[in-house]
């Protein structure tokens, strides 16, 4: 009696350790994938040059309805200058051609039908992706009103994992899209990160001069 009741105490454990480590694998996924959302559009609104207005950025970031069939809610367009003497990249992986080692990168993030948060760059197609997240049941993308000073983009995203490999926090009772729908047998959990957008008026001309103390 006391070997089974050993055998299973241990199975136990080993069992919430493998869950434990799924959820906590998910959660760190969320997080490092909004880092890096949140390090593009900190680039967001960059021009080359303050007195070369063809290269004004008039739209750094939109939000906009999919521009693919098998995408769901709003998709989110970040666009930025990058400077580089050898290759500068999308989000995809592919090389952006360049004018004078000035290459204009234009991210797009979306969310599949099939649950997947993914990126598609301006060096690719719309349907060459790069998956970032799984699992997502719902997402928002929120551009708050502009003072002058910046305007707050407001991200908001849902996933979700069986309820079997939860083992703390439980559910979420606020989905991204206000949904009550919650899928049965998941449990589900709503991350939401406020990001601050730069005025589109100062470009980099500007601020090496300011440094420069001219």
């Amino acid at each position: 009696v006391i070997v089974v009741a050993v055998q299973r105490y241990v199975a136990g454990v080993t069992s919430d350790q493998e869950h434990l480590s799924r959820q906590q694998d998910q959660t760190s996924q969320t997080f490092i994938v909004l880092s890096n959302i949140q390090h593009d559009i900190a680039r967001a609104g960059f021009t080359p040059v303050a007195s070369h207005q063809t290269a004004a950025l008039a739209l750094p970031i939109t939000i906009q309805k999919c521009t693919i069939n098998n995408c769901q809610g709003d998709e989110l367009v970040v666009r930025y200058w990058q400077y580089g003497t050898g290759e500068i990249k999308d989000c995809v992986g592919h090389k952006v051609a360049k004018t004078n080692n000035w290459a204009l990168v234009e991210n797009t993030y979306r969310v599949r039908k099939s649950g997947e948060l993914a990126c598609s760059g301006n060096g690719g197609t719309d349907s060459d992706t790069f998956a970032l997240l799984n699992h997502v049941h719902s997402h928002s993308w929120t551009l708050g009103a502009d003072d002058g000073k910046g305007q707050l983009l407001h991200i908001c995203l849902t996933t979700q994992m069986n309820q079997a490999d939860q083992v703390a926090g439980g559910s979420h009772p606020k989905t991204c899209d206000n949904s009550t729908e919650l899928v049965a047998g998941q449990a589900h959990r709503t991350t939401e990160l406020e990001v601050l957008v730069r005025p589109q008026t100062i470009g980099l001309g500007v601020m090496v001069q300011a440094e420069g103390g001219q």
